[in-house]
């Protein structure tokens, strides 16, 4: 991903041209922003103990024990990694991601500001700009 200096420059240097990520990079950084919630609630909420791969795997290679264990964890209203893998899901299947001020769904779990400020710097730079590949008129292929 582009760095917040690296694309303030180019809105300077360039006004009228669309910034656009590409979604391999976003998926990244939201798996690595969902996996920061996972371990900040696993300190004090030990049921997300060797879950890792569960939130980061693609539901069509889950193992059947994977799958069920998944749902079971889905079913906790309380659980914020499950809120966060809610708002991963969202965005992979329909490219919506809330602004940068809500800090997407790494503020859903995360107290303390280290906490914070850790999730923050991994969503750092993202803005609703993210949504431009799903619009830009020519196809972008890696």
């Amino acid at each position: 991903m582009m760095s917040p200096s690296f694309i303030q420059g180019s809105k300077k240097s360039f006004p009228l041209a669309a910034i656009t990520f590409d979604k391999f990079h976003i998926m990244k950084a939201i798996n690595h922003a969902l996996d920061e919630v996972r371990r900040v609630e696993n300190k004090t909420n030990k049921e997300l103990n060797k879950t890792r791969w569960l939130w980061l795997k693609n539901l069509n290679a889950l193992t059947p024990t994977q799958n069920t264990q998944l749902k079971e964890l889905l079913q906790n209203p309380y659980l914020k990694t499950a809120k966060a893998y809610a708002l991963k899901l969202n965005y992979k299947t329909f490219g919506i991601a809330a602004p940068k001020k809500q800090l997407w769904f790494c503020s859903t779990g995360l107290t303390g500001k280290e906490e914070q400020a850790r999730a923050t710097h991994a969503c750092s730079g993202y803005d609703v700009e993210t949504l431009g590949w799903y619009t830009a008129m020519v196809p972008i292929s890696n």
